[in-house]
């Protein structure tokens, strides 16, 4: 009997049943268009793309329908079955690429038909099998709100400030600072590039200009990697292109990884990021507070954050110097999960996933107190990207020095109008004293 009773214990423990509180799903958009196109919009290769550069294909609308299904699954016991406004908060980045995929993963997940989830089930990879769907139905569809910009009061002025672009390193001004002085570092563009150029270049296509050559590289691996996800046959590499892809997909996580994010030493993503990072523990601790699944208005159950590669390996770098996660490449429709969980004993907890990869999980105490250690004020970071430097106490010490002085000139001209009545006094006395 007391094996049993342990034994018990010990399934119980295992199969404890946890519920979401909170869930956040940072994503890139779906596969699209090279950005490097001609006037024609032909590729390097001469394949043509219709919607011209960095458009959504309708592969990368599959993409994110499916991840949209899955999502619809997962959330099944958070999210009602039909859209309500106060459970989910939807952002983009403001590009017709990342607006339209978010556009898509909502199709799947509030479009009023019934599926078979087995389609997309115990698939890790991503992207899925775009066979297994297609894009004909009559979709019963209720539209969802999708935020571009967001409204912050500064300086009591309330102003329109693209703080999701902030989100997004190639919005921030310093950071593109820091982009650009990597960019002159010979050595490392020479060693991201040296595969590709190495493998793939003929004499024509390499130049004495190392920035160049990585230009030339960057057009090279768009194109292939948006061709592969296509299928789009190019004839020079129809036999390897497998091997040509992958090599291009390296290229595009060490471009990311050490120009643009410092791999080797802290950088902006730890700054950019924690505008995200500072909501999601804002809408997780009202969570915690009221323990509570109703539907709040300002405190969403369910948010969503549609970017790009960027916007991922930034918030890996945040992620790397707060808890210590490794970095790892972001392909199309990649996603970072972040959920709050609540246990039989009342505890929550934080967990982490890469596409279907946990990568973390923590209680949510121990969760904040890493984050809040590298988590930069809000103001700071409007600083930081629009390039204006803002600092709190420099303020109240020139408030203080304002108030000071007009304080001082305010008592200057009360001496100068005691003296100037004084002397009008005497001057009135001594024309009084004259005769007529």
């Amino acid at each position: 009997m007391k094996y049993l009773f342990l034994l018990y214990l010990i399934v119980k423990i295992i199969c404890q049943d946890e519920e979401i509180y909170f869930a956040l799903t940072h994503f890139r958009h779906g596969i699209n268009s090279p950005l490097f196109l001609n006037k024609e919009n032909k590729d390097i290769f001469g394949n043509e793309w219709k919607d011209g550069p960095g458009e959504l294909t309708l592969n990368g609308v599959k993409q994110h329908y499916l991840i949209g299904l899955r999502n619809k699954n997962r959330y099944r016991h958070l999210l009602n079955y039909e859209y309500k406004s106060k459970e989910i908060l939807v952002y983009s980045t403001n590009l017709n690429r990342t607006i339209m995929s978010a556009q898509s993963q909502l199709l799947g997940m509030y479009n009023q038909i019934h599926y078979d989830f087995q389609i997309i089930k115990g698939e890790n990879k991503i992207p899925y099998d775009l066979s297994k769907i297609t894009y004909n139905e009559n979709f019963n569809y209720y539209p969802v709100p999708i935020n571009t910009y967001e409204e912050k009061r500064i300086n009591n002025k309330l102003k329109m400030i693209k703080v999701l672009d902030y989100v997004w390193p190639r919005k921030c001004k310093k950071n593109l600072d820091k982009v650009n002085k990597n960019l002159n570092n010979e050595t490392l563009i020479k060693t991201i590039v040296s595969k590709i150029i190495d493998n793939y270049f003929n004499e024509s296509m390499k130049t004495k200009s190392v920035k160049q050559n990585y230009r030339n590289v960057n057009v090279f691996c768009e194109a292939i990697i948006s061709n592969y996800y296509e299928k789009k046959t190019i004839e020079k590499y129809k036999d390897n292109i497998e091997k040509v892809e992958k090599d291009c997909e390296d290229f595009e996580y060490y471009k990311r990884r050490d120009i643009e994010q410092n791999y080797y030493a802290k950088d902006s993503g730890t700054i950019t990021m924690s505008l995200l990072i500072d909501n999601i523990l804002y809408w997780m601790k009202y969570r915690i507070k009221y323990k509570t699944l109703n539907e709040t208005a300002g405190y969403p159950k369910y948010v969503m954050y549609s970017g790009h590669d960027t916007t991922l390996i930034a918030m890996q770098r945040f992620l790397k110097d707060s808890l210590n996660i490794e970095f790892s490449y972001t392909p199309f429709a990649s996603s970072q999960f972040f959920e709050l969980r609540k246990n039989n004993d009342d505890k929550f907890f934080v967990e982490i996933y890469y596409d279907n990869t946990r990568v973390y999980r923590e209680e949510f105490k121990s969760f904040e107190e890493k984050v809040k250690k590298i988590l930069h004020p809000q103001l700071d970071v409007i600083s930081y990207c629009e390039g204006v430097k803002y600092d709190v106490k420099i303020s109240i010490i020139l408030l203080c020095l304002f108030i000071i002085l007009s304080a001082l000139c305010s008592y200057l001209a009360y001496l100068f109008m005691q003296k100037l009545k004084k002397f009008n006094n005497s001057n009135q006395v001594v024309l009084a004293g004259n005769p007529i």
